[in-house]
């Protein structure tokens, strides 16, 4: 990942996340007795936010994983 961020465009945001579960627990997250954790990983901690916000609506809790700089 670091090599394809580091092509792009300045002024561009880099963030990963959802990549560690499969559509079968996206679409049933309110089945689980403990609601499943998402790390969001990303360089631009207001995009985190909005994606964090996103990830709770799908019945998830969300944590800030990690930076994403190239």
């Amino acid at each position: 990942m670091r090599a394809i961020a580091g092509e792009l465009d300045t002024g561009r945001f880099c963030l990963r996340s959802l990549n560690t579960t499969g559509a079968i627990n996206m679409g049933n997250a309110a089945d689980y007795p403990v609601k499943p954790l998402i790390l969001v990983a990303g360089d631009n901690e207001a995009n985190k936010a909005v994606v964090m916000e996103l990830i709770g609506k799908l019945g998830f809790d969300s944590v800030r994983y990690a930076n994403t700089h190239a």
